[in-house]
């Protein structure tokens, strides 16, 4: 966890310090991250990182939290289960937590990158994991709960996501950082094809 230091710094500082921490882990992912670039860009001392976090893996486990809780919050509060069809719930899901990547693209490529690393911190992705699978699991009929079934829908907002990136050219954009910005309707038809997929799977 950050030490006190970095929770007293203004609200707009620690704001643009891990906008552009998000932005060197997105780039370059852990291993090729660089402090020494990151406190360049923000024109700081080095030190003043070592002030913040003990040290860059404890740097990326945060700003993993970090971009899980939201996720998580965004989820709960925006999806709250309806009762009727598993899937039709499902996709709602998918839609909202893949216009949050889109929104913050940086951050969605340092959750994948923590979803698929073997080297970089794994306890944020694994709590994700944990607090997915306690939302899903409940509504989900027990003949389905199988470990490959799960896993599919475990793995939706990163397939649709990267689906979108890939099919309507969003890559260039996405490498920059910025909100990405798209057709609802092209959202909800990708985030409808796969729960219907996986509903038949």
């Amino acid at each position: 966890m950050p030490n006190k230091t970095f929770y007293n710094l203004p609200e707009s500082k620690r704001s643009r310090f891990l906008q552009a921490a998000y932005a060197e882990f997105a780039r370059h992912g852990y291993e090729g991250a660089s402090i020494t670039r990151l406190v360049k860009h923000l024109g700081i001392a080095k030190g003043s990182v070592y002030q913040y976090f003990a040290d860059k893996r404890e740097l990326y486990h945060y700003l993993g939290q970090e971009a899980f809780r939201q996720v998580g919050g965004l989820l709960r509060q925006a999806c709250p289960w309806p009762g009727g069809d598993f899937y039709d719930w499902y996709a709602s899901l998918l839609m909202a937590e893949v216009k949050y990547y889109l929104h913050m693209p940086h951050r969605a490529f340092v959750l994948q990158q923590m979803s698929g690393s073997l080297t970089a911190p794994a306890e944020p992705a694994a709590s994700f994991r944990a607090q997915r699978l306690a939302l899903l699991k409940p509504h989900l009929p027990p003949t389905r709960q199988q470990p490959m079934h799960l896993e599919l829908l475990l793995q939706g907002p990163r397939v649709v996501f990267n689906y979108l990136l890939k099919n309507h050219r969003l890559q260039l954009s996405f490498t920059a950082g910025e909100s990405l910005t798209l057709e609802h309707d092209k959202i909800v038809a990708a985030c409808l094809a796969y729960s219907k997929e996986i509903k038949g799977a």
